[in-house]
């Protein structure tokens, strides 16, 4: 699998089109990542432990937990 992630700069919220793939959008606070306020751990079932933020009844594990903190760490806020 081959996943290039894209960033942008928003000067204004953009209108969203949900769909089969994207159910709800929602803003991260980054800075609360940043911090680790937001550090938890996902029990996947096979009963592994996975790092993952927990936000607003949210949980983001895996793949997009990865690619956030990768960006994270290249913009320096490597923890």
């Amino acid at each position: 699998m081959d996943i290039t992630p894209f960033v942008f700069r928003l000067d204004q919220t953009p209108r969203f089109t949900l769909n089969e793939e994207a159910h709800e959008v929602f803003w991260l606070p980054l800075e609360q990542v940043v911090s680790g306020a937001l550090d938890d751990a996902f029990t996947w079932r096979d009963g592994r432990e996975l790092p993952c933020w927990r936000y607003e009844g949210r949980v983001i594990w895996g793949l997009t937990h990865r690619m956030i903190g990768d960006l994270l760490a290249v913009l320096g806020h490597r923890r």
